[in-house]
């Protein structure tokens, strides 16, 4: 019985692990809420939950923000874009915003983070 469960469970979480990361990396520009990523997968809200605290250990407003700022610092480290546009287009529509993010993520400001990875 222990064992069906843990199938089942496997299943279901290599089934949506690679649905959920193509849908965020198809949307790291928009802005895209829980109950969104829900309806877009035909699942409640809460069930969406559970899957992301099973699959990654983490909400999925974490696992957005991670990949949002992991996108970020591979954009302010090959592009000249400004930091507006690189908000922009990790879905932050604050610039300002986005900075606080950022350097609470990655401990530094977005302006710094460029400045670091140039100096190689």
């Amino acid at each position: 019985m222990l064992l069906q469960q843990y199938n089942e469970k496997m299943k279901t979480t290599s089934y949506y692990k690679p649905q959920f990361f193509k849908t965020f990396v198809e949307n790291l520009n928009e802005p895209l809420s829980v109950p969104e990523l829900a309806d877009k997968f035909q699942i409640s809200p809460v069930y969406l939950h559970k899957l992301f605290k099973q699959i990654f250990y983490k909400s999925p407003k974490q696992v957005l923000k991670d990949m949002r700022i992991l996108n970020a610092k591979m954009l302010l480290a090959l592009t000249d874009k400004s930091i507006t546009e690189i908000a922009a287009s990790c879905g932050f529509s604050n610039p300002v915003y986005f900075a606080e993010v950022f350097k609470s993520s990655a401990g530094v400001s977005p302006s710094q983070y460029r400045k670091n990875t140039k100096k190689g």
